[in-house]
């Protein structure tokens, strides 16, 4: 913080002067070096640091102490500190192929990866033989997905020695495109790699279960077509390469599980009961095996007798008798058998078309589809009539994704059996898939027609009617399931997801936690529950659901990226990083786990790939609102404020309330200087949310830059009452305190936000300026260089430092930090107006108005500017210029008394006495203790022949100042002029009493005595 107008002072006025720094005798280049690489050795990397501190304080260039401390800052995690000092080291040492490895090694390690791949290169085309530079320049290849280029970098670390690094970066580059290839969904692609890592170890874990997850994924992909039986085989593959992948046994546990659904829709009961069992051996307690083996046990108690009594009345002939075995093969479960006997049956009588459709229906239980299909063809030509061949057609065409074709099958099934309130329900499901969303509903509303205790109908319906976001609807079709039997866990899943999207969030948990009450291990519920806790805020509740859904399900998506949520909400970022990284290793394209990746990369401060994250949402979706905010986020961090600007005002044009949009969008024209506009958008913001930290503590900032203190106290108030001990807060609020002059409070603040951040850089700069306005620069300069060495671009700091070396007459020392204040701050009023100053000082006149007139030319109503150009031009004898300046200053400010002097003083020496007694007095009325200001009106009200009013103003200076000389000489001489000798000679008297050798008051004495003795 600077007083502009505390600036502002005549340029022949002394500047205060400060406690001049020492340097201490003992301080030794050697010695101190030395000492600075014990430390290093011993591991006091702090106390190295310091060390090599001392060496730079005598010899800021000294490139071995650079390094020292740049190896030092490295260690304790400070990586862009490290940086520098490797390149002012490098200023003297370009070709040290060992210094560009240190630069790119911390590079590497604070994430900049395009930098540190330069560095790299430097030190490569200095010494091609650096393994360590080969490896680094693998390890950030890996990084940024460049996975040839990483291979090639590891082969050449390997061959210059570094085997062993080299062939674990060789195997984690090939896993890592494995990874990447199974995201793409290029599987073949996959494999190879994973297999070419465990060609290198064939006992290499990670690589085991990559390529297991490879296999898992195509198992699933072979899943979706149909091909159960494929998928089964590669399932079982995945398990064998790891046992413990969750994936495959889930696999193997759907494909049983959608079989047993199958068979029990198609009222094959001993088959689906089969698959059930099967399904619970991997899974006992899986709750949709356990309903459909519940299910398809009572089904089987009605059939029995119906199943017996049919296989009785069939004739005993020998294709019968083939068919019969091939029924009773089905019902066992034993599919395979089973066609065999329906193979036999048809060979000897060509086929019935009750053989076609037992064939085509053992097909479809072995997954091949479209034998099954072809089957079914046969039976239809032999009866066309055949409703139940129409409905199995269809379900393998719905199983296959032909929609179309299955809708038609079971358009033909039902025209045979109109009033079948399950074909209805496989017509409406057909209709959803084929996004005919009203033509579903009328579908599932006449299957409960027909069928009013038919459940799948009600939560078909139901969950179509969410889809559609219908929510009201869909819980009136769960409520009719639960009127009919309230332990439905289907129907209070779908009531807690309804009641979730209406924000009803007490009601969804209860649905869900009763839910659970009847199924403890049902995913859908327990998802939702974990779901509702994060919407209630509930953020460690949520996350031990979300893990407890992670527990039945490892492989969940939905939680993964949920959990991934919690912990972002819970601060923890590496976790949820890793959450999300999770789920994106089974969903590459999942735009949740994305967005969330990205959030969590760019709070660890991994910009770019946070970047790269935001890049790929928004090829997918360009106007994804998070995506946006979070690109103005890192282009505004990375200096970047045009593409900031764009981005956010992208995303308010999204949504105007977006909170997170209008407060980056203030903090770019802060930045932009443009306080005014800043303001408004944070505003906005807190008229949305009012609790808005980030709001709270912008308005502040930009009621700064306004200077409007009282508003900016507030805005830090109100943040503070959020945030007690928030640094940021209280230095904003020492800054609005230093404003309102209150400099004690300041203080305070400013020592409460370095003990709760004592690497604060602006409450350091906060420290300094409190001092300096106290007149003590010489305890602020320690302040401003902490500062500085917290935040070498803090331009505060540097302006600080200038004006402390200024009061201490250092004016050259000055001048360099103000020269970095503007490198950093080019328009920097107050640094320009500084740097003028030290410039008039050192008598470089024309360099100082060079200065103000920069200044002018930035802010032509600058009051300081124009007022100590005035002064500048008359320490030049150029009056009449500078009465002009000190004009336009006055118009700016009539309360600041000393330009009503300074233009006195000028319009006196340009024998303007009437003008020059005017201002003068104007001074007196400002600050009537100002005896200087009473005298010069005093000598323009002589000259003008006013004696009697010159004498009342040398008195009024004199009673101020009793021993000012210049008072008593020239209230003689008015004195003398009104021939009040007697007195005048008293005024001379007083003079020679406080300088008896001022010769010019003796002679004027010696004339008065003349006078009186009238001898003149």
């Amino acid at each position: 913080m600077t007083d502009g107008a505390a600036s502002c002072v005549f340029i022949l006025v002394a500047l205060i002067l400060a406690i001049p720094s020492s340097s201490s005798a003992q301080e030794d280049l050697s010695y101190w070096l030395q000492r600075g690489q014990g430390s290093f050795q011993n591991g006091s990397f702090q106390e190295a640091q310091n060390c090599y501190d001392r060496v730079l304080k005598i010899d800021p260039d000294n490139a071995s102490a650079l390094v020292g401390k740049g190896e030092a800052l490295a260690v304790l995690g400070r990586y862009k500190m490290a940086e520098l000092c490797f390149d002012l080291a490098l200023k003297s040492r370009p070709k040290d192929a060992r210094l560009w490895l240190e630069k790119a090694m911390v590079n590497e390690k604070d994430g900049d990866y395009i930098q540190a791949g330069v560095s790299y290169d430097k030190a490569l085309a200095l010494d091609n033989r650096l393994a360590e530079a080969w490896l680094g320049k693998g390890n950030i290849s890996f990084e940024m997905g460049d996975y040839n280029e990483s291979l090639s970098c590891y082969e050449n670390a390997s061959r210059l020695g570094a085997e062993a690094l080299a062939r674990a970066g060789v195997i984690k580059t090939w896993l890592a495109r494995g990874t990447s290839l199974l995201k793409q969904e290029m599987f073949e692609a996959a494999l190879n790699s994973y297999d070419e890592a465990l060609a290198i170890n064939p006992q290499d874990q990670g690589a085991k279960m990559g390529k297991a997850a490879v296999l898992v994924a195509m198992g699933q992909r072979l899943l979706a077509d149909g091909r159960i039986y494929d998928a089964s085989r590669i399932f079982e593959n995945a398990s064998l390469l790891d046992p413990e992948n969750q994936d495959a046994i889930q696999g193997r546990i759907e494909v049983l599980v959608a079989n047993g659904n199958s068979l029990l829709n198609r009222s094959l009961f001993s088959e689906a009961l089969e698959e059930y069992e099967a399904a619970l051996s991997l899974s006992p307690t899986n709750s949709e095996a356990l309903a459909g083996k519940e299910m398809a046990q009572a089904a089987l108690q009605a059939e029995a007798p119906k199943v017996i009594a049919k296989l009785q009345a069939t004739p005993k002939t020998d294709y019968n008798y083939h068919l019969d075995r091939g029924v009773e093969e089905l019902l066992n479960g034993s599919y395979a058998k089973a066609l065999e006997n329906f193979n036999k049956s048809i060979e000897m009588d060509g086929g019935q078309a009750d053989a076609w459709f037992c064939k085509g229906l053992a097909l479809f239980h072995l997954g091949r589809l479209q034998e099954a299909a072809a089957s079914l063809d046969r039976a239809l030509e032999k009866n066309q009539s055949y409703a139940e061949a129409w409905a199995l057609k269809g379900a393998v065409q719905l199983r296959m994704g032909r929609y179309r074709m299955a809708a038609l099958c079971f358009d033909s099934a039902l025209r045979l059996d109109p009033n079948n309130s399950t074909l209805w329900v496989s017509k409406a499901t057909v209709q959803k898939e084929l996004e005919d969303y009203e033509a579903s509903l009328k579908s599932f509303e006449q299957a409960a027609r027909l069928d009013a205790n038919n459940t799948a109908a009600l939560l078909g319906k139901g969950n179509l009617l969410l889809e559609l976001g219908r929510y009201h609807e869909a819980v009136e079709c769960f409520e009719g399931v639960l009127s009919r039997d309230d332990t439905n866990v289907t129907a209070l899943r779908g009531i807690g997801d309804a009641s979730f999207s209406l924000e009803d969030y007490d009601r969804a948990l209860k649905s869900y936690e009763a839910a659970q009450n009847h199924s403890p291990r049902d995913v859908g519920s327990l998802l939702g529950k974990a779901q509702t806790l994060y919407a209630l805020h509930e953020n460690a509740s949520s996350l031990q659901a979300f893990n407890s859904v992670l527990e039945i399900s490892p492989q969940d998506v939905r939680a993964l990226v949920g959990r991934g949520d919690a912990l972002m909400a819970l601060n923890d970022y590496v976790s949820a990083h890793s959450s999300y990284e999770d789920a994106l290793s089974k969903d590459f394209g999942n735009i949740r786990a994305l967005l969330g990746k990205g959030e969590a990369l760019r709070l660890q401060g991994q910009t770019e790939r946070a970047f790269q994250c935001y890049e790929m949402v928004l090829a997918k979706q360009p106007d994804n609102l998070m995506a946006l905010l979070g690109m103005g986020d890192i282009l505004s961090l990375q200096n970047d404020l045009a593409g900031a600007l764009i981005a956010y005002d992208q995303a308010l044009a999204l949504d105007a309330k977006s909170v997170r949009g209008l407060i980056g969008k203030g903090d770019i024209l802060l930045l932009n200087d443009s306080p005014g506009r800043a303001l408004d958008c944070y505003k906005k913001a807190l008229a949305i949310d009012g609790k808005s930290f980030r709001a709270l503590l912008g308005s502040g900032m930009a009621s700064l830059s306004l200077c409007d203190y009282s508003s900016a106290l507030k805005s830090f108030e109100d943040a503070l009452a959020l945030q007690p001990n928030n640094s940021q807060a209280w230095t904003g609020k020492g800054d609005a305190l230093f404003g309102l002059k209150d400099l004690l409070q300041a203080r305070r603040c400013y020592e409460r936000a370095i003990a709760l951040d004592s690497n604060s850089s602006e409450a350091s700069c906060g420290m300094g300026d409190v001092l300096s306005a106290g007149g003590d620069y010489g305890a602020a300069r320690p302040y401003y260089e902490r500062a500085i060495d917290l935040d070498p671009r803090n331009a505060r700091a540097y302006l600080g430092e200038g004006n402390a070396l200024c009061a201490a007459k250092e004016y050259n020392k000055s001048l360099q930090f103000f020269a970095s204040s503007l490198s950093l701050e080019p328009n920097s009023v107050d640094a320009l107006l500084g740097k003028g100053l030290a410039l008039a000082a050192l008598g470089n006149n024309s360099e100082a108005l060079l200065c103000f007139e920069e200044i002018i030319a930035q802010d032509p109503e600058n009051f300081a500017a124009w007022s100590n150009k005035g002064c500048l031009l008359a320490t030049l004898g150029n009056y009449k210029d500078a009465a002009r300046c000190l004009q336009r200053a006055l118009q700016q400010n009539t309360s600041d008394e000393t330009v009503w002097y300074n233009l006195g003083m000028v319009d006196y020496l340009l024998g303007n006495y009437n003008q020059s007694a005017f201002y003068y007095e104007n001074a007196t009325k400002l600050r009537p203790d100002d005896a200087a200001a009473w005298l010069g009106r005093g000598l323009a009200l002589n000259r003008t022949g006013l004696f009697r009013e010159a004498l009342a103003s040398f008195e009024r200076a004199i009673l101020l100042q009793p021993q000012n000389i210049y008072a008593w000489y020239n209230k003689g001489l008015v004195l003398v002029a009104q021939k009040r000798f007697q007195e005048a000679q008293v005024a001379f008297q007083t003079v020679l009493d406080i300088d008896p050798q001022n010769s010019v008051a003796n002679y004027s004495l010696n004339l008065t005595r003349g006078y009186l003795n009238g001898t003149m």
